[in-house]
């Protein structure tokens, strides 16, 4: 979930996560709130419960170098109306920002 300052189907790029309370920072872009619960009021301006997990298991892999860490807003903090067909059709529709976003920065 985001706040409605996002656009549901907006594309963030990712560049901090703060995860029970501590803050990791990797670029200079949006930082997101990963939780172990759905996010049902607007306490967090961006939430979600992967990103930490992705993120822990990407910077203790020595074979990985560089990475990307990207959010598209599904709701606006209301979790019972997110379905698999939207999500997929959400990541469907800007899966071409996407693949520009990551061969634009390498």
């Amino acid at each position: 979930g985001a706040s409605r300052k996002y656009e549901i189907g907006q594309l963030l790029e990712i560049g901090s996560i703060t995860h029970e309370g501590i803050h990791y920072s990797f670029k200079d872009k949006e930082e997101i709130v990963c939780l172990d619960y759905e996010a049902s009021d607007n306490s967090y301006t961006i939430v979600d419960m992967e990103s930490y997990g992705f993120y822990d298991a990407v910077v203790h892999n020595p074979a990985i170098k560089k990475f990307y860490i990207f959010k598209i807003v599904s709701d606006h903090f209301e979790p019972q109306k997110v379905t698999k067909d939207k999500t997929k059709a959400l990541i469907f529709n800007v899966i071409n920002d996407i693949n520009s976003s990551i061969n634009h920065q390498e």
